[in-house]
């Protein structure tokens, strides 16, 4: 999908899937490379691998950030263009369930995208995923261990209908998810999603440790940490009080790009 997501426990995944974003408004803020500080692990941290999953007792009493908008930032051969995300996660109900709802609009220059997720509030399982941008739309159920709906790209309508695994996020909550788990130097979370129009996606999140980054020229304490999506790696800046990832920085094919939150820690 054309989508371009904010990324603070966000959705990047999808965001990085739009391989030319760009609007002629909205600068980002500037951003020099970030430099190591001092490890302060927290108590009982330990690296190794983990998988995260639907069901995790960690997301039961989890609350996503609530709001969030991120100017973006594309380079490529001596060309910078400009994009723009919003976020919004509020609690829901979604046929009886208790539901997280997040909402999430972004402006490419194809158009505009515009996505409606709903999560069950205890377990993070994907209930409902409605989103309509440049050249098609997709609407689906999951239930009973199946995902099923509809996919149109152009003029063509395509049915979904297939089985899916237990434990799956839907892909634009996964990154969401992830603000639940510790920050720990060393750790690889594992993290599987699906999305109607992509399909599965596996994403191994690799946490590193605490860094300092610039941004418009002050200096932010950050835990850095990097998940490869498709062909390029994301570096994740993240505010170690509210798992909040206010600034990211993706490479690869000759192109660069970055985001910066809007909400900067204690502003």
């Amino acid at each position: 999908m054309y989508r371009l997501m904010p990324f603070s426990g966000r959705t990047l995944a999808a965001a990085l899937s739009a391989a030319a974003i760009a609007i002629a408004a909205h600068p980002a803020a500037a951003q020099s490379a970030a430099h190591p500080i001092s490890a302060n692990s927290p108590a009982g941290c330990a690296a190794g691998e983990t998988t995260l999953a639907v069901g995790d007792a960690r997301l039961a009493s989890f609350t996503p950030f609530p709001a969030d908008t991120v100017d973006i930032v594309m380079e490529r051969a001596g060309t910078t263009l400009n994009g723009l995300s919003t976020q919004h996660a509020v609690r829901s109900r979604h046929n009886g369930r208790d539901a997280w709802l997040l909402v999430q609009w972004s402006q490419t220059p194809r158009g505009v995208s515009l996505d409606s997720i709903w999560a069950d509030a205890r377990t993070w399982a994907p209930l409902r995923h409605v989103s309509t941008y440049p050249g098609g739309s997709a609407n689906v159920t999951y239930a009973g261990g199946r995902v099923t709906g509809t996919v149109t790209s152009g003029d063509t309508a395509r049915a979904v209908d297939q089985a899916l695994g237990a434990g799956i996020f839907d892909l634009s909550t996964s990154p969401d998810a992830m603000g639940a788990v510790e920050l720990c130097p060393g750790a690889v979370v594992h993290v599987s999603s699906y999305d109607p129009a992509i399909g599965m996606r596996d994403s191994d999140f690799r946490f590193i440790g605490n860094e300092s980054v610039e941004i418009g020229g002050r200096q932010y304490a950050a835990f850095a940490a990097e998940v490869k999506t498709g062909p390029r790696t994301v570096r994740l800046y993240i505010d170690p009080a509210t798992h909040h990832v206010f600034a990211w920085r993706a490479e690869g094919q000759g192109m660069s790009m970055r985001g910066t939150s809007r909400f900067l820690p204690g502003r």
